[in-house]
């Protein structure tokens, strides 16, 4: 008998995933060379600030996108309604998670007895994070492009804010990143099978994980048809 698993993400599911993780992680690294002179020597394996510059507005433009392109699933309402519908035991799991994150051998019992859907409110919450400074992120720098060329003396106060409110969303939003990088890939607690990183890369997750940890996600691709034996 091989191990169970719950299919868990689809294909194109991981393909917008990965492309927006690898354009955000492109951004940083732009914006880095960009906007602090400091770091402007990241900017010469690029061509130059300028190039820098360039590269940085297209993968705006993409990071952007690929949550647009996600929409484009056969049950995309659907999809998002059960992911991000938030709940009593949302609020629940919110209470516990950090004492867990703590203590996770003294509460593991107690945040595995909250069922959760197929994300956990703490993935709902980073999701929604990423949305608000992402948006933050992508307006500003969009005002930034056009008035770039023009330097009146009135504008100068509205440059800054405008740099200001940009770095800081870009710096919060690479913040809540590390931490989901964290979580995905360190916290011990949520490697039972190795990393979940692997979830989204094979888009399967063991069922014993997706039982303990998503309960009520589990038990409805128990009764779709979801789970396999490999």
């Amino acid at each position: 008998m091989g191990e169970k698993y719950v299919r868990r993400f689809s294909l194109w599911t991981r393909i917008v995933h990965w492309v927006h993780v690898f354009a955000f992680l492109g951004l940083i690294y732009t914006g880095l060379s960009y906007f602090i002179p400091q770091f402007g020597f990241l900017a010469a394996p690029l061509g130059g600030v300028k190039n820098a510059l360039s590269i940085h507005i297209a993968l705006g433009v993409l990071f952007v996108a690929m949550p647009i392109l996600s929409l484009f699933t056969p049950y995309p309402y659907k999809g998002l309604v059960k992911a991000f519908t938030w709940d009593k035991d949302d609020n629940k799991w919110m209470l516990v998670f950090p004492k867990f994150f703590f203590a996770p051998a003294r509460y593991f019992k107690d945040i595995v007895s909250i069922p959760q859907g197929k994300f956990k409110a703490g993935q709902k919450n980073n999701v929604w994070l990423v949305i608000l400074f992402g948006l933050t992120s992508a307006v500003t720098g969009f005002a930034l492009y056009y008035i770039r060329e023009l330097h009146s003396p009135e504008l100068l106060n509205l440059k800054f804010w405008l740099q200001l409110i940009h770095s800081l969303a870009g710096t919060i939003s690479f913040s809540i990143i590390l931490g989901h990088i964290y979580l995905a890939i360190i916290f011990p607690p949520f490697q039972m099978h190795g990393f979940a990183l692997w979830n989204m890369v094979t888009g399967l997750q063991p069922a014993e994980e997706a039982e303990q940890f998503h309960r009520k996600f589990y038990e409805e691709a128990l009764q779709e048809g979801e789970v396999v034996e490999k």
